[in-house]
């Protein structure tokens, strides 16, 4: 049997000190404030919400209501007391007999002047080739028209006088810019009716 000291056994002198426990007071209990009674622990107690938070936001969301109410108020009184304008209709302007009649005398005068004599020039083409005079003539003529043509005038002249102007240029460009033979006479046919109509629109002889 040995002698020697157990490995289990406490060591000599006895029982080591033990270090004193804290003070930690038992679970479920919270050390009273001073000269009071000890009160419950409150453990996992929810924090209070922030005040100022919700008061801030409950400011702004008052002033949008409030700026939104004065808005739509304004809309509805201004659109009550302003009733909405109607559109203005186009002003017809009118003459009188006589400005129609001066308007009209104008513009036949210079037609007349424009094709007297004409006919004996020839046609706008003589021999292949573009009768300068003639055409010169026929452009001089209908730019004299088209200056003649104020608002006085009658549509019983304007419109026989406007179809006058378009079938001369309509000539002159198919005899400048070398149109066939029968383009330029059925052209020149259609010049010669709208020469015709403007004069009995003019009372002038044919």
């Amino acid at each position: 049997m040995s002698t020697g000291t157990s490995a289990w056994a406490p060591p000599a002198g006895g029982v080591p000190p033990q270090p004193a426990p804290p003070n930690v007071p038992p679970y479920g209990w919270n050390p009273p404030p001073a000269g009071g009674a000890p009160g419950p622990l409150q453990q996992g107690a929810p924090r209070p919400p922030k005040m100022w938070l919700w008061a801030l936001i409950t400011s702004i969301l008052m002033v949008v209501a409030i700026a939104a109410t004065a808005a739509i108020t304004y809309a509805i009184a201004h659109s009550a007391g302003t009733p909405a304008a109607a559109p203005a209709a186009p002003s017809t302007p009118t003459f009188t007999a006589a400005e129609q009649a001066d308007a009209k005398q104008s513009l036949c005068q210079i037609f007349d002047k424009s094709t007297a004599g004409q006919q004996a020039q020839g046609g706008v083409v003589v021999n292949g080739q573009p009768n300068v005079p003639v055409l010169l003539r026929k452009l001089t003529g209908a730019v004299s028209i088209i200056q003649a043509l104020v608002p006085a005038t009658p549509e019983s002249v304007a419109t026989p006088a406007r179809q006058y102007v378009a079938a001369n240029l309509n000539l002159m460009n198919a005899s400048l810019g070398q149109g066939s033979l029968d383009e330029i006479k059925q052209l020149t046919a259609a010049t010669n009716d709208a020469t015709g109509t403007l004069a009995d629109a003019c009372g002038l002889p044919r």
